[in-house]
Formats: structure tokens, C-alpha cells, sequence
């Protein structure tokens, strides 16, 4: 198990390195596993009656919890490397290829995406219409989430070894 649990409701959902994700009960009782092509690795997110989470196999899934069964999933060209993020009707997650991208999280299109300086691990932050990425550089980068404009980025001086925090009016990172 490499991920941390999420819950729905009184399930509990994690990630596992044999290919599954697991849905246990409150008691610890298995309920059901769903399993993908690869090992997972990085935590899943719950939205609703939805899972999202990505694979080793270089595609990102999305579960429908209810009826157990794949609704969508799209091949990302690298293995997904920090957890997904909802903002509306868009996901937002990153690839080790050291690509951002931007989902409609209904049916998986992909509305944008963009290139970041280096691999991320680090979660991504939403900051009212705004997405600001850290990766292993010294650059913050931020883009328009609706349009996928890169608006800014900031050079820290060294590289960065956190995922951003927005506490309005700043930008916390270390």
C-alpha cells in the first residue's frame, strides 16, 4: 500500500502496488477491488460517486463508486506523479513527463494541458481561477485554469522541495 486512504462515505479506498484499489467497510471488510493495468501510487481522490486516481501504466482513471465500473480513463504518456485536485467541473493532475494536465472531470477530455520545468510529486494549488504548480526547479508556475495560459512564473532562488500553499494574500513553499 503506497497511498493514503480517502473515504466515501463510510468506505475506505486506497491504492496498492498489486494493481488494485481497494474498497473496504468501516469494519475492515473487503466490499470490492478494482484493478488497472499497473501499480498505483499516488493518493486517489473522491468527488462525489467518482473515484479519480492514476497508474503506473500511464493513464489516469476515473471509477464510478456506485455501480463499481470504469467511466473513463485517458493514457498520459507518463506514470502519474502527485494526487489529482477538483476545481468545478475541471481535475487537474500531473505526469513524471512533467506535464500538467486539465480534465473535464464528466468524461476525461482533455481541455489543456501544458509543459512544467521539471518532475513533481508535489500537490498542486488552486488559488480562486488560478493553478500554481512547484516541481523539482526553483520555478512556481502558474496558469489560468480555464484557459491554460501560463500567467507567471516566480524564480525562488533555489529548488523547491514542497508543494505550494495559498494563504491568502501569500504563497507559502519551501
Amino acid at each position: 500500500i503506497r497511498t493514503a486512504p480517502v473515504f466515501s462515505g463510510s468506505e475506505i479506498i486506497f491504492g496498492c502496488d498489486d494493481h488494485c484499489v481497494y474498497i473496504l467497510d468501516e469494519t475492515g471488510s473487503l466490499l470490492d477491488k478494482l484493478e488497472v493495468a499497473d501499480k498505483i501510487r499516488t493518493d486517489a481522490l473522491v468527488d462525489k460517486n467518482r473515484l479519480y486516481f492514476g497508474a503506473d501504466d500511464h493513464r489516469f482513471y476515473c471509477f464510478n463508486l456506485k455501480k463499481r465500473k470504469l467511466k473513463w480513463r485517458i493514457k498520459t504518456g507518463g506514470k502519474i506523479a502527485a494526487p489529482p485536485v477538483i476545481s468545478g467541473k475541471r481535475i487537474f493532475f500531473l505526469g513524471l513527463n512533467n506535464v500538467l494536465f486539465c480534465l473535464n472531470k464528466k468524461n476525461g477530455h482533455i481541455l489543456w494541458w501544458d509543459i512544467i520545468p521539471s518532475r513533481s510529486f508535489y500537490r498542486l494549488e488552486i488559488s480562486g481561477t488560478r493553478i500554481v504548480v512547484s516541481s523539482l526547479s526553483s520555478l512556481l508556475v502558474c496558469f489560468d485554469m480555464e484557459s491554460g495560459e501560463k500567467l507567471g512564473d516566480f524564480d525562488t532562488g533555489q529548488e523547491v522541495k514542497s508543494n505550494p500553499v495559498w494563504l491568502q494574500p501569500y504563497l507559502i513553499y519551501s
